[in-house]
């Protein structure tokens, strides 16, 4: 076929076992961060209109160019557009547990996640959560959930290229929040060609297919409060490294947007040039989130300190009923004493 630039190259698709197959090598030019291997006809057309329209630098076929990274902080997790068609959303470890985190949306129709995380090794996910496997093996709705490698059993796996992340990053990767943003700059950049290595000395340029946006939702790091699932809690000294790729992010010309909410690149004052009232402000916010949460956790423990009452009191009664009285063979109420005798009638 012919490229943008007039050239012609042929695309070779090597057919695998299980209904896998492997895409052209020249795949891993226009995508580097993504793996060749794709699972069932629908994926592989898919994948090959995207080939194709990037071969021949087509507007008529383009990825998605808006990415939302979506972790478990309650500070802005509520603000995911999940009715955005133009977005990719990506989920992470059994984050869809929780009510709002499912995909669907306030309004029920959310078009979902379009890629998974989940790059712990298989025992510690059962030890994490005993179910979570079997939502993997199970899952139909998200078509790619990348992992340390493909698993038979889960059919939408798809080994994380994580040689390629260190190789551009330093091996900077302490939490799963670091490996989804390396994901976007991997999909976002390519090897640059020897002529610009020469003249320039960079590695890599920005691909054409580049993400244009990074959208951060849910994700503060600002605390040692992990969340549901999470045995080692979403530690504030993990946030450098996301920082760190989002660095080498925006370096490429993607502009990350992040709610003010969120702790992620922000500082307390600029050194040498603001003073206490800046962290007084940001001290009011955060009282005021926590404030929020303690209101909402004491109507809940109200509720329950009520229900717990009533269901005391409806015992206690029926233990009075049972010790001070019994049913004679006429089907009626009379007394009984200490020693559980019926009591004669005065």
């Amino acid at each position: 076929m012919p490229t943008q630039d007039g050239a012609t190259v042929e695309l070779h698709v090597k057919s695998l076992k299980n209904g896998w197959y492997e895409l052209p090598v020249e795949w891993n030019k226009f995508f580097p961060g993504r793996s060749r291997k794709v699972h069932g006809r629908a994926r592989l057309e898919d994948a090959m209109k995207e080939l194709i329209g990037a071969v021949q630098g087509s507007n008529t076929v383009k990825r998605k160019r808006k990415v939302a990274i979506i972790g478990y902080a309650p500070s802005s997790r509520g603000l995911v557009p999940w009715n955005d068609p133009d977005m990719e959303r990506w989920g992470l470890n059994n984050m869809y547990v929780l009510p709002d985190m499912t995909g669907a949306g306030p309004d029920g129709n959310g078009l979902g996640y379009s890629r998974w995380f989940q790059i712990h090794n298989p025992s510690e996910i059962q030890v994490r959560d005993k179910n979570h496997s079997k939502w993997l093996e199970n899952q139909k709705n998200v078509p790619i959930v990348y992992m340390q490698r493909h698993y038979e059993n889960i059919p939408s796996s798809v080994e994380y290229p994580v040689n390629r992340a260190i190789e551009i990053g330093r091996g900077y990767l302490t939490n799963s929040i670091s490996q989804m943003a390396a994901m976007v700059l991997l999909e976002s950049i390519q090897d640059a060609p020897q002529e610009i290595r020469k003249r320039y000395g960079c590695r890599w340029i920005r691909s054409a297919t580049h993400f244009t946006d990074l959208y951060l939702y849910g994700i503060d790091m600002a605390t040692h409060a992990g969340g549901v699932g999470h045995t080692e809690g979403e530690f504030s000294y993990q946030r450098p490294s996301v920082e760190y790729w989002l660095g080498l992010i925006e370096g490429f010309g993607i502009n990350i947007h992040i709610p003010v909410q969120s702790d992620i690149l922000k500082c307390v004052r600029v050194y040498g040039y603001e003073g206490a009232q800046t962290i007084q402000n940001k001290m009011k916010e955060r009282y005021s989130e926590l404030s929020t949460t303690i209101t909402g956790l004491q109507g809940q423990l109200e509720q329950s300190q009520q229900a717990l009452l009533q269901a005391v009191g409806a015992r206690n009664e029926g233990v009075y009923w049972d010790r001070n009285w019994v049913m004679d063979t006429d089907n009626e109420w009379v007394p009984i004493d200490e020693q559980g005798k019926a009591k004669e009638a005065v």
